[in-house]
């Protein structure tokens, strides 16, 4: 498991006013979807934006469970087997909101093969999984136009965060910021 699933406190966004105030159509992307908690979550404020949202695209390194999707919008693009944190997902001159809770986990805890798998990625300014993402929405800054996405504090708050989070802050602004005081998701580790 490199994400959580505990995803009950952010069931209180009000994701419809927030793809309303683009004045725009957009792409909805969830970059690892799996069981597409996050897309069911914020379900009926996506129904609502049937006008505002052109299409959703839904991907995940393994298999997804999208089969209530099509009720949200008939647009939708499935991508199993595709690994996000490798592969490009942003193809044209869209202008995507991103919704998902990239995976984490310190790359000194990943196992082997991950590490191998990842190497390339894992630069010196590269401390966790999620990161390797945070990095991809820097470098992709012009076609995205705003997203909700569920990373650790240390990205905010942490010292080896410092040169990714100055990068991300260089290029969005930050509208909303929820803080769990309380311990929210168990300890990720891979399995």
């Amino acid at each position: 498991k490199y994400y959580s699933t505990n995803l009950q406190l952010i069931e209180n966004i009000n994701l419809f006013d927030i793809l309303k105030s683009f004045n725009k159509q957009l792409t909805v992307i969830e970059p690892f979807a799996g069981d597409c908690d996050l897309l069911n979550i914020f379900k009926n404020e996506l129904c609502k934006s049937k006008e505002i949202i052109k299409s959703i695209n839904v991907y995940d390194i393994t298999k997804i469970n999208y089969s209530y999707l099509t009720t949200i919008n008939p647009n939708i693009l499935i991508n199993e087997n595709y690994d996000t944190l490798i592969n490009n997902i942003f193809f044209d001159n869209d202008q995507y909101f991103i919704i998902t809770n990239p995976p984490y986990t310190a790359k000194n805890k990943l196992n082997q093969s991950t590490k191998i798998k990842y190497k390339s990625l894992l630069t010196t300014d590269i401390q966790d999984l999620y990161q390797i993402f945070i990095k991809q929405l820097i470098n992709n800054y012009q076609i995205i136009t705003g997203g909700c996405i569920i990373i650790p504090s240390n990205f905010m708050f942490g010292k080896q965060s410092k040169k990714i989070r100055n990068d991300f802050l260089n290029k969005y602004n930050i509208k909303c910021l929820n803080i769990f005081e309380k311990q929210t998701f168990d300890y990720t580790t891979q399995s």
